[in-house]
């Protein structure tokens, strides 16, 4: 294991003093640097690499130049989302599908927040996940804009097809400005997609 700092604020490293975690470890991941990257992680005013084994002289000198020309932009999210709704059996009460699809960047955690306009009763998540790898989990919970989680649903690793579903026993009440969050974690170094179907009543 070799870690490696570099300055975020010092003049001729990072060019706009911004870091993007997950755009540099798909730049690195992308370079021609050997060895496996194990964390990237922002420490104060330091950007600190830790590679899952030695780094060789030519492997150092990739990734500073990957330093000089990282320019801390953030990725584009690639996520899209389609509403479904049919009236239950339930009186009074409608089933509300939203459906969303987002890729989920190797070696990162990707973060879908979903909120609604009006109280909801959410039942649970159905996810499939493409191209995923062993090891890549999912956790789905309730969080506060200001209190943070709230309220989990539970956490399931991505089985051999795919399959993911976290469902609650019996379908939890969300107030209006609460959010609704999936967050994948992938542990692989190909990226993945996920599609979700969140389940709620109104």
């Amino acid at each position: 294991m070799s870690t490696h700092t570099y300055s975020t604020v010092n003049d001729g490293l990072f060019p706009n003093k911004l870091v993007d975690i997950p755009r540099f470890k798909q730049e690195i991941a992308a370079s021609s640097i050997s060895v496996a990257l194990d964390t990237v992680e922002i420490d104060g005013e330091n950007c600190v690499v830790t590679f899952k084994g030695e780094a060789t002289e030519s492997d150092v000198l990739a990734l500073e130049q990957l330093v000089f020309a990282h320019t801390g932009e953030p990725l584009a999210s690639d996520t899209r989302t389609a509403i479904y709704e049919q009236p239950s059996l339930i009186a009074d009460s409608n089933l509300y599908i939203s459906g969303h699809r987002s890729v989920c960047l190797a070696g990162t955690t990707t973060v879908l927040d979903v909120q609604w306009p009006e109280v909801r009763s959410v039942q649970g998540v159905d996810i499939v996940v493409k191209d995923h790898e062993d090891g890549d989990k999912v956790s789905a919970e309730v969080v506060h804009p200001l209190a943070g989680v709230v309220l989990s649903f539970g956490e399931s690793y991505v089985k051999p097809d795919g399959k993911i579903s976290i469902q609650a026993r019996n379908s939890k009440v969300l107030p209006v400005g609460l959010i609704f969050r999936i967050t994948y974690h992938s542990v692989g170094a190909v990226n993945a997609v996920m599609y979700v179907d969140v389940v709620t009543w109104k």
